[in-house]
C-alpha cells in the first residue's frame, strides 16, 4: 500500500493525508464535534483558508479547555458536597448514638 502512495506522489498527485489545510480541518471538525455535539459543514470548513482555521482551531481549543475547566471545578465542588454531606451523617449518626447535644462554653458538644 505504501508503495501505491508514493508512486501518486511521483505523478504530482498530493494526498489529502499530507496536507496541513486538510488536518486543519479535521481538527476543526472533531473539536466542533465535542464542544458543540454538532458536525459542521465540510464544505464550508474546506472553503476556509489556513489562516481562518487555524484561528477557528485555536478559539475552539481554548473554549474545549475552559468546559474541562468548569467540569473540573464542578466535580471538585460535588466532591467537597458529598464529603460535607457524609460528614452530616456521621455527626447524626453519632447523636442517636451518643446522645444529645448540649451547649458547652459556647459550642454544641455531644455527652
Amino acid at each position: 500500500m505504501q508503495k501505491n502512495l508514493a508512486g501518486f506522489v511521483d505523478f504530482g498527485y498530493a494526498l489529502a493525508m499530507s496536507s496541513p489545510h486538510y488536518d486543519l480541518i479535521c481538527n476543526v471538525f472533531e473539536a466542533t464535534r465535542s464542544l458543540y455535539g454538532y458536525k459542521p459543514s465540510w464544505s464550508g470548513l474546506e472553503a476556509m483558508s489556513l489562516t481562518e482555521l487555524q484561528t477557528e482551531y485555536q478559539r475552539l481549543c481554548d473554549s474545549l479547555d475552559a468546559q474541562s475547566e468548569w467540569e473540573r471545578e464542578y466535580d471538585e465542588r460535588a466532591a467537597a458536597e458529598q464529603a460535607y454531606q457524609d460528614q452530616l451523617d456521621a455527626y447524626e449518626l453519632s447523636l442517636t448514638i451518643e446522645g444529645e447535644p448540649q451547649f458547652v462554653n459556647g459550642c454544641w458538644e455531644v455527652r
